[in-house]
């Protein structure tokens, strides 16, 4: 427990430099999506972050093709994490990057909502009424009954159901599976999957001198994001590093409101603390 204490406020680092590169990588893809269609930058992102991880996974020893990832829970996990990462990332390249970022925070709320339903879990009335506060604070953020609400911002709902379910199947399959090994197959899904539904997002275009200077960011900064992820949450305790999490949302809020001129208003603060403070909440019950 010593040695978990001493070593916290390096992990927090590594946790709070994972949300900003995480914020600083959507930034690069919304730029790209000016230009690109999504299906090519998914397809780009995902093969060349495949290659560096699955490259960091072998000099480790470990087996990318682990009989585990042809199990079906498996391949629908990487599915899901597919159809989650297009949701959200058509929700803020065609929308609003604060927006969307803000909903997603809601996946640790809708995790333990769906602990009820697939694992028989048994609700106190507290964790029922933090649940309720995290998917209130959702529609606060959606605001649709405000004239400027933007129905494109509902993606970010399908992308949260959907890593909700990725994260319940890796419940349920429990850690067999090294994380360099689960992150390789995941980038590699949405790099199949940004390839296959091509025919139907648009003609991919030739990368100019700007394009390639975003997607060099953006991978950079994905892979130093899972990377420092592992990390703190390897070695930290959940309690201590996961509501670092919610740093996102500051770092996502400020490069989208200096960059893109994205307004902050009351209802994105309103609905991003409801969501916070349930979730922050949540994981220290869990």
């Amino acid at each position: 427990m010593t040695l978990v204490s001493s070593k916290a406020p390096v992990l927090i680092g590594y946790m709070v430099f994972a949300m900003f590169a995480f914020a600083v990588c959507d930034v690069g893809i919304k730029m790209m999506g000016d230009t690109l269609p999504i299906s090519q930058i998914l397809f780009l992102m995902g093969s060349i972050s495949a290659i560096f991880v699955g490259l960091g996974a072998i000099a480790r020893g470990k087996q990318l093709f682990d009989t585990k990832v042809f199990e079906p829970l498996f391949i629908l996990r990487t599915v899901l994490e597919f159809i989650g990462g297009l949701a959200f990332i058509s929700a803020f390249v065609f929308g609003s990057l604060s927006i969307s970022s803000a909903i997603l925070q809601a996946v640790p709320v809708v995790v333990a909502l769906g602990g009820t339903w697939f694992f028989g879990q048994q609700v106190s009335l507290r964790q029922w009424v933090l649940i309720s506060a995290g998917l209130l604070g959702v529609m606060v953020i959606l605001s649709p009954w405000n004239a400027s609400f933007q129905s494109v911002s509902l993606l970010a709902i399908v992308a949260v159901m959907c890593l909700a379910g990725r994260d319940l199947i890796m419940r349920r399959m429990g850690r067999a599976l090294d994380t360099g090994v689960v992150s390789f197959w995941a980038f590699a899904g949405t790099g199949l999957g940004g390839w296959l539904i091509q025919p139907w997002m648009g003609e991919w275009q030739p990368l100019d001198a700007e394009n390639w200077g975003w997607l060099t960011l953006t991978v950079i900064t994905l892979v130093l994001a899972y990377t420092a992820v592992v990390r703190a949450t390897r070695e930290g305790q959940v309690a201590v590093i996961a509501p670092f999490r919610y740093s996102r949302l500051l770092f996502a809020g400020l490069l989208a409101a200096g960059i893109f001129g994205e307004p902050i208003t009351a209802s994105l603060l309103l609905g991003s603390a409801l969501i916070v403070v349930s979730g922050i909440l949540t994981l220290r019950q869990a």
